[in-house]
């Protein structure tokens, strides 16, 4: 666990701060400078006064000081440069400079420790839910990740969450079309197209601000996963923690057949939640069928291509020569069979595909 010199420029952001040349020198602790000292660790950051800096004018070893420099102070450092000085001009005391820089290696700490505790999820044999459970237990917010189609995967649900929004999509029945409404009202959508953490930008239209990020990489988009600023507030290192998190997810979901060879389209899930039998209401299929890229026509075919269990991945190649062949078709892999959906809008015999396998 340490800090970097640069780091400092985010812990004195308020303030003026003048930092050194060498920007990458790091350091594990931090200390006051006693009066007189002319002793150093290079792995402490030393917090000092002018008056405490004078002990170290001829220390030929380079130390890592913090100089706390009131507006109304003038001093020539020049007789310094063999250290690596960062200097803050600013009111506060020593002691409170010290808090904290000494609060901000906590945090990296707390970091470090939440980072490799996420990355042991992958570890274990954990469900949707035991796992979302899990991470709010790390990262003490709301937490809640659905695939591409909104379907909720798992949710924080070891605790009350009084936010009308958060209570909606997850007591009540499926809902993916309401649900994209409120992304979209909560200026989340560009979740979609980022790679890295959003955080909404109409935070008035919520009762709580979100943290969303896709899970996927490219413009493979398997679902998406959203942090709730609710016990306490977002800092940086929940945005590095929650992509984290959406690449473990992903990982997850290449563990269940039912995403393995996924596109991330709506289709695919509409389908495999029919095949599953997970769709129990008129009305639940018929809000998901209003998701659809394309309509669904009066005449349609069905192909199922069936291979052993060690020959699957020859799916994904049949599948991109059906596409090809079958303009306008609906793929999708289940289980260790290959679906295929073609809509006609008049009846129609599929072509002969001999020729082609």
């Amino acid at each position: 666990m340490s800090l970097s010199i640069n780091d400092l420029s985010s812990v004195f952001k308020k303030f003026d701060i003048c930092l050194p040349t060498d920007l990458n020198a790091s350091f594990e602790a931090v200390t006051l400078l006693a009066d007189k000292q002319n002793t150093i660790e290079e792995d402490i950051l030393y917090v000092a006064t002018l008056d405490s800096l004078n002990g170290l004018r001829h220390q030929p070893f380079q130390a890592n000081l913090l100089l706390i420099f009131s507006p109304l102070e003038s001093f020539d450092i020049s007789g310094f440069c063999q250290h690596n000085i960062t200097v803050v001009t600013t009111d506060i005391s020593c002691v409170e400079a010290y808090a904290m820089v000494k609060k901000a290696l906590k945090d990296r700490k707390d970091f470090e420790e939440k980072y490799l505790m996420i990355l042991s999820i992958l570890t274990m044999e954990l469900n949707y839910q035991q796992i979302a459970n899990k991470l709010f237990q790390i990262l003490n917010h709301p937490i809640a990740f659905t695939d591409i189609s909104f379907k909720t995967l798992g949710f924080t649900d070891c605790v009350e969450i009084n936010d009308y929004v958060w209570q909606h999509y997850t007591t009540q029945e499926y809902e993916p079309v309401a649900y994209l409404n409120i992304v979209k009202d909560a200026g989340l959508q560009s979740v979609f197209d980022s790679e890295d953490p959003v955080l909404n930008t109409e935070p008035l239209k919520l009762p709580h601000r979100r943290l969303g990020c896709k899970i996927g990489n490219g413009v493979n988009m398997l679902g998406w996963v959203t942090l709730i600023e609710y016990f306490q507030e977002f800092t940086p290192y929940d945005f590095q923690l929650l992509k984290l998190v959406s690449q473990v997810l992903l990982t997850e979901f290449k563990k269940d057949s039912n995403y393995n060879y996924s596109r991330g389209q709506v289709f695919e899930y509409l389908i495999i939640d029919l095949l599953n039998g997970t769709i129990k209401k008129p009305s639940i299929l018929q809000n998901r069928i209003q998701q659809l890229d394309f309509t669904i026509q009066e005449h349609k075919h069905v192909l199922v291509i069936n291979l052993k269990s060690k020959h699957r991945d020859s799916l994904v190649l049949i599948r991109k020569d059906l596409e090809s062949i079958l303009y306008g078709s609906k793929t999708l892999i289940y289980g260790d069979n290959l679906i295929l959906i073609q809509n006609k809008k008049t009846k129609t015999r599929l072509p002969i595909l001999k020729k082609h396998f």
